[in-house]
């Protein structure tokens, strides 16, 4: 049962879905694509961190994933991993991005402002555009006030 995806895409862009899931659980969602085959772009949000995994990018890609989504919480180490109190988080979301970029991903990024990174959002958005390549994939619309 595909309880976490959502059409997002408008009337005039049939075909397009996205997972919010995480992506350890994407196992039964991935079987899906996989025989359905029904959609022109699949969007997968995730923290990036699995996507470190080629293995693992290599199934999103045969299941037909086009697009990942991926939250970039500060421009460096220890803005990001402050955040995400997951040492390692930060580096480890970079090769994610590097492998799914290799394996034909289109990679965008969205922002989540918390107060421990409201002071860094301007650099992220930075970060994001320069070093990580994001260009048109930073969506501001998408920065996140909790």
């Amino acid at each position: 049962m595909l309880t976490k995806v959502s059409e997002t895409a408008p009337a005039s862009e049939p075909g397009k879905i996205r997972i919010a899931q995480a992506v350890q659980t994407l196992k039964g969602t991935l079987t899906i694509l996989e025989t359905e085959r029904g959609f022109s772009e699949v969007h997968v949000i995730t923290s990036g961190l699995r996507l470190a995994d080629p293995v693992l990018v290599d199934t999103l890609r045969h299941a037909g994933v086009t697009r990942v989504i991926v939250p970039v919480y500060g421009p460096d180490a220890a803005v990001h991993d402050a955040v995400t109190h997951t040492p390692g988080s930060f580096q480890r979301m970079r090769a994610g991005i590097d492998h799914a970029r290799a394996a034909g991903c289109d990679v965008r990024f969205h922002g989540v402002a918390v107060r421990a990174n409201l002071a860094h959002l301007v650099a992220t958005r930075r970060f994001i555009r320069g070093p990580l390549r994001g260009g048109a994939g930073w969506d501001p619309s998408r920065v996140v006030f909790p």
